[in-house]
């Protein structure tokens, strides 16, 4: 299962870092600077590692807060009720209830995911778990 967890890392962190340094490849001045062997250079895939943990970071929590001050606080700013703690929570239910059966990770199809189990053959279940 360890193994199955650093290779779905490594494989997804490398696929980012990729098409990192592919959009700053199709900058058209900075296209010119830099080496044709772009995705040999080690600085730029540390650079472009770096960019990477940055936005996984940032987008993990601020998609949580967003989706709170829009989904849960906005939709409670509508109610007119005396206990603002049961609103939150019933809100909190039905959009949990509704996001468990609509937004699941699971049957999303990416391309790290047909890499690991189509052309790597991993374990279907375990790389399911592991993510």
């Amino acid at each position: 299962m360890n193994k199955t967890l650093r290779i779905s890392f490594s494989l997804k962190n490398t696929y980012r870092v990729n098409g990192i340094l592919y959009s700053l490849k199709q900058i058209p001045l900075v296209k010119r600077l830099l080496p044709d062997s772009l995705y040999g250079v080690r600085e730029l895939k540390i650079f472009a590692n770096i960019l990477s943990c940055i936005w996984e970071v940032v987008s993990v929590f601020l998609g949580k807060l967003l989706y709170f001050i829009f989904m849960v606080a906005g939709a409670a700013a509508l109610y007119e009720a005396d206990s603002e703690s049961g609103v939150y929570m019933h809100i909190l239910l039905f959009l949990t209830a509704i996001g468990s059966v609509t937004n699941t990770n699971l049957f999303h199809p990416s391309r790290d995911k047909y890499y690991a189990m189509i052309l790597m053959r991993m374990n279907a279940r375990e790389y399911t778990l592991v993510n």
